[in-house]
């Protein structure tokens, strides 16, 4: 069920009781303490609440988990001043206080620790929708790199095989017009257009009379 309030957070409840036990424990401490582990017991204690507060109003997940970590690392500074006061004064009882901040931190370490993977997860997803569009861009170059490159080489091999037909032909012209000037025997020009021989008829001339032309 969506919360409507930072109020509703059981983790802000908790929090605000041990801000209490904290102000409880601190009147009992030393004068000379009011301005050192009281007033520093009493700051990281009301940071706890305040940050849980702050970061579910912002409505942002990345902001909340960053005023989470605050308080988490809030938490630790209490508890060191916690142990330290209770190794300076051993007469005063602090379990009901220890264990108040031991439950706090095991509910922020839990949120922190969820909302982390969500955070993470909806990452993932925006930068997987991202890294498909980038691939399929690429996809459609390589594709249409490849299809021009085909495209190419198709019409270099139609013109390597006209080219090859035409040197074909004309050899065999050659070699006719040869072999009917060896025979003394009438032959055609022929003249190659656009890869079709065309035939043009050319008087018989006898051998020796070829030869003596030729001379």
């Amino acid at each position: 069920m969506y919360l409507q309030s930072y109020k509703e957070l059981k983790v802000w409840q908790r929090s605000m009781e041990l801000v209490h036990e904290v102000y409880v424990m601190t009147r009992v401490f030393p004068r000379e303490e009011t301005y050192g582990l009281s007033i520093q017991m009493r700051r990281a204690a009301v940071s706890i609440p305040s940050n849980i507060a702050e970061g579910q109003r912002r409505k942002d997940l990345p902001e909340y988990l960053h005023f989470l970590r605050i308080a988490d690392a809030s938490s630790a500074e209490l508890e060191t001043q916690v142990i330290l006061s209770r190794e300076l004064y051993p007469a005063h009882d602090f379990s009901k206080l220890l264990n108040l901040l031991n439950e706090v931190q095991k509910m922020l370490y839990k949120m922190i620790s969820v909302l982390s993977l969500k955070a993470q997860s909806s990452k993932l997803k925006a930068f997987t929708l991202i890294e498909l569009l980038v691939s399929m861009g690429i996809f459609v170059v390589l594709i249409s790199i490849a299809t021009n490159a085909f495209i190419i080489s198709l019409r270099s091999q139609h013109a390597a095989s006209a080219l090859i037909a035409v040197n074909d032909n004309l050899s065999l012209v050659l070699e006719q017009m040869a072999r009917e000037m060896r025979t003394g025997k009438g032959f055609c020009s022929r003249s190659i257009i656009d890869g079709v021989l065309v035939a043009s008829p050319i008087p018989n001339v006898s051998g020796f009379d070829f030869l003596q032309y030729s001379r």
